[in-house]
């Protein structure tokens, strides 16, 4: 049965998902995020995914997303290598993304200075003074060169090319 595995994962969960606090692993996210794109204090970056679901019994109509599936709103971070640094999947489909990042434990922590560093987003988050999404209107070179590296970066692009099934109903 898999459901005592996954019991036993998510007891261990903070082990392996967690945001760097370690300067030399944050300075060399920043280097190697400054390389590829010219944004310097970038440490890692947001985005979040609908993944599929069966109709639940109780309160069926909050997981219906935007597209009309039934779904969990799944909001992770990652660092430049891939690898993630916060996940939130506790949130049905109909919820904005911009409430999952107010309510989450990241957004708290990098309000109050805790977490150091800068995050990309996507036009769905808000801006912070620690958080980057993309122009809405682009006036110079720099800023739809900008809005192309922020385009390439999804934190769920490759987790879902590995893992296909989550393009179906989990």
């Amino acid at each position: 049965m898999i459901f005592p595995d996954c019991d036993c994962l998510a007891k261990r969960v903070n082990e392996y998902i967690k945001h760097p606090t370690d300067p030399h692993v944050l300075n060399e996210s920043r280097v190697n995020f400054y390389n590829l794109a010219e944004s310097p204090r970038i440490t890692g970056l947001i985005d979040g995914t609908h993944v599929c679901i069966q109709n639940p019994r109780e309160h069926e109509y909050v997981y219906v997303n935007r597209s009309s599936n039934h779904s969990i709103n799944v909001q992770a971070g990652c660092d430049y290598n891939g690898k993630f640094i916060d996940i939130v999947s506790k949130w049905p489909g109909s919820t904005h993304k911009a409430r999952i990042l107010r309510e989450s434990k990241l957004c708290k922590k990098m309000i109050h200075g805790t977490l150091k560093g800068i995050l990309l987003g996507d036009s769905g988050y808000p801006c912070f003074c620690w958080l980057l999404t993309p122009y809405l209107s682009l006036t110079t070179a720099t800023q739809r060169r900008y809005n192309i590296y922020q385009h390439r970066y999804n934190v769920f692009r490759r987790w879902k090319r590995r893992f296909y099934l989550l393009h179906g109903e989990v």
